[in-house]
């Protein structure tokens, strides 16, 4: 039976891929540090932002807050008409009385 010849890159070239992993192990490595932030992140910690579900939690808390703020900014809207209809009833008494 005829197996192929493997074939090993040359030094120079292991020396690379060796010095390229290990750069790519520490990068990673630092990413106990990662802040969920997209704006600060760099790609090995966006990858495993992304992998971790850390993105999708964020945008969850996110969209959380904006509906906190959308309800209170319509609770706002509201009082603000009744107060123009006080305004406007008393504005009406008002004249009446002079």
């Amino acid at each position: 039976m005829l197996r192929p010849k493997i074939i090993a890159p040359p030094v120079a070239v292991r020396g690379a891929l060796v010095a390229l992993g290990t750069a790519a192990v520490a990068a990673m490595g630092g990413c106990a540090t990662c802040s969920g932030d997209p704006a600060s992140a760099g790609f090995f910690c966006g990858a495993q932002n992304l992998s971790t579900g850390t993105y999708e939690a964020r945008q969850t808390a996110l969209e959380g807050r904006a509906d906190a703020a959308e309800a209170v900014a319509d609770r706002r809207h509201a009082e603000a008409a009744s107060l123009s209809r006080v305004a406007t009833n008393l504005a009406g008494e008002k004249a009446s009385l002079e």
